[in-house]
């Protein structure tokens, strides 16, 4: 392995140490086959947890501007926010929505759930599909749907992009983790209180619970009203007085979670809570005190874009930054650009009208106050077109965003203006860590040679061949060794990026509008401000690292067709 390097190591060599070789002498150089290379160049990488994975090639020595998202970019939530926000849903559907109170008994997973699921409103289910939406694991409930099933229930067993959005609905955020982990419970709950009627006036979306004692007859009726729930009868009441019977829909009871989550991060009620004890929700370092101290000195400009009011980011990034560097007096010292509730992702549309915030006060003042960002102030709202103007931000491709949020943070901002963009992924450093371990290894080795081995056997089959080969026993082992490498990441829906060998779509979503990513940002520390990341070799099936197998066709020969 050493020695098909040892050219590329030459090369490399004679530029960092200024003697550049000549043309000549590249010409006359002999290079190694590019997959052996390939190979030798994953092993002089940074180790995994350190480093900042590629898409498409960025030089940071061309990025002028640096822009943070703040919630779980910068502002890394522990385990027990995501609790404290699974119980502040449930206590609001019990004490604002009628649910009885007994669902505070239902315990929050974190193992659960992952990002990139769809919910399926029509038939209660948490949904994970490939990057062409074919589905690859479903669950209702707590309860992994075996492939029959699913198949009788989604016959193509694909999601249609026009049904996305309507029945459809997909939890891209991390915050979307505990409400899942919400609905799923809620599922089983309630179905196991009662029996799911699925054959009740031609609708599979209909769980029919009985409550006792919790729901009155003014909450049932107002839940009706509102279309929550209908009433098995026009005063819900059984003979003998003592329980009362509702009939759920799934798309209700998901719409009832969902505004549930919606409300108490929108009356700041969660906010709230999070300020009360910091250290306990939020993790806090010196990383990014140094990283801001590191992109001021190659001379680039940083600026914070959250959606985030005001009151909840400043005691936010006091908390982060203050204290680390008693050059910088308050934390509004480290950033050139400060907006606040900057309702992403419309703030990249036509947004809303840019106001000035006083620091001290936190009233609102209308209007501009110059024609630029005034060093220390605050700005709430605004949209991208007006923030570029008073930047001076020329070109797109001169500002590098940061965020943890595929559509709101990333996708956005890179096809409306062409920013670059880096995904901060917080689930991939519990990933890298497992698919390092011996038995994920294993599990990977075994899937990938009996995968080829199938390809081989229909391989070995030419035009001639009249009868298919037998593969059952060979499909069997494949399935069950997905299965297993499956379960190395999560009981439930496996990896967050794949299913055996195939790329779910939060992986395909990553790959197309993010440039780089990373666990952490602070991983950026770990890389010179000219850093000029390249992407790997990524050949396509017509092409091939074998040359010995890529001779060119004759006038008699049928093109090659893929090794797959």
């Amino acid at each position: 392995m050493k020695d098909s390097i040892d050219v590329v190591e030459s090369i490399a060599e004679m530029l960092t140490s200024q003697t550049a070789p000549s043309a000549e002498e590249l010409d006359s150089m002999q290079f190694p086959d590019a997959y052996t290379l390939h190979r030798g160049m994953q092993r002089l990488k940074k180790p995994d947890l350190e480093r900042i994975f590629v898409n498409r090639a960025l030089r940071l020595d061309r990025i002028e501007y640096v822009g943070f998202d703040m919630d779980y970019t910068i502002a890394n939530y522990t385990e027990e926010y995501e609790r404290l926000c699974y119980g502040m849903i449930i206590d609001r559907l019990v004490e604002k929505m009628g649910y009885p109170s007994e669902i505070r008994e239902l315990q929050y997973d974190s193992m659960f759930s992952i990002r990139g699921l769809f919910i399926d409103v029509e038939f209660g289910n948490l949904l994970k599909v490939d990057a062409y939406g074919i589905i690859m694991r479903c669950v209702h409930g707590r309860r992994v749907i075996p492939k029959d099933e699913v198949m009788n229930r989604y016959g193509s067993m694909k999601i249609m992009n026009e049904q996305i959005g309507r029945r459809f609905y997909l939890l891209n955020t991390l915050f979307s983790i505990p409400e899942a982990c919400v609905f799923a419970n809620l599922v089983e709950h309630f179905e196991m209180q009662g029996n799911p009627n699925s054959e009740k006036e031609g609708l599979p979306c209909l769980i029919s619970m009985k409550c006792s004692g919790d729901w009155s007859e003014d909450d049932v009726s107002r839940m009706s009203e509102e279309g929550t729930c209908e009433a098995k009868h026009k005063n819900v009441m059984s003979r003998n007085g003592d329980d009362k019977a509702v009939d759920l829909y799934y798309k209700n009871l998901w719409t009832d979670v969902h505004q549930a989550m919606d409300s108490i991060h929108y009356d700041n009620s969660c906010k709230e809570q999070t300020l009360k004890d910091l250290p306990k929700y939020v993790k806090r370092s010196d990383q990014l005190s140094r990283l801001l101290k590191r992109l001021h000195s190659a001379n680039k400009k940083v600026f914070l874009l959250t959606n985030s009011p005001w009151d909840y980011a400043n005691r936010m990034m006091t908390y982060l930054l203050e204290g680390f560097d008693p050059n910088y007096r308050v934390w509004r010292d480290y950033w050139d650009i400060v907006i606040v509730s900057a309702s992403k992702p419309e703030f990249f549309g036509a947004g809303s009208t840019l106001r000035k915030i006083d620091p001290i006060t936190g009233k609102l003042s209308l209007g501009r106050t110059s024609s630029y960002f005034e060093s220390g102030s605050v700005y709430h709202g605004g949209n991208l077109s007006i923030m570029e103007d008073m930047a001076g931000i020329k070109v797109g491709d001169t500002v590098l965003y940061i965020g943890d949020h595929v559509f709101s943070d990333v996708r956005m901002s890179r096809k409306r203006r062409g920013w670059r963009t880096m995904l901060i992924i917080p689930e991939l450093e519990r990933e890298l860590k497992i698919s390092a371990s011996p038995s994920a290894q294993n599990l990977f080795n075994r899937l990938y040679s009996l995968q080829s081995a199938k390809a081989l056997t229909y391989l070995k089959s030419d035009a001639e061949s009249t009868e298919p080969p037998n593969v059952e026993l060979l499909q069997s082992m494949i399935s069950k060794t997905v299965a297993l490498k499956d379960a190395q990441y999560n009981p439930f829906f496996g990896s967050m990026f794949t299913s055996g060998l195939k790329q779910s779509f939060f992986t395909q979503q990553m790959l197309r509008y993010a440039c780089i990513y990373s666990t952490h940002f602070s991983n950026l520390l770990n890389y010179p401000m000219f850093y000029s990341f390249t992407a790997d070799i990524s050949p396509l099936p017509h092409e091939t690292f074998d040359l010995s197998n890529s001779e060119a066709p004759t006038s008699h020969d049928a093109p090659r067709a893929s090794r797959a």
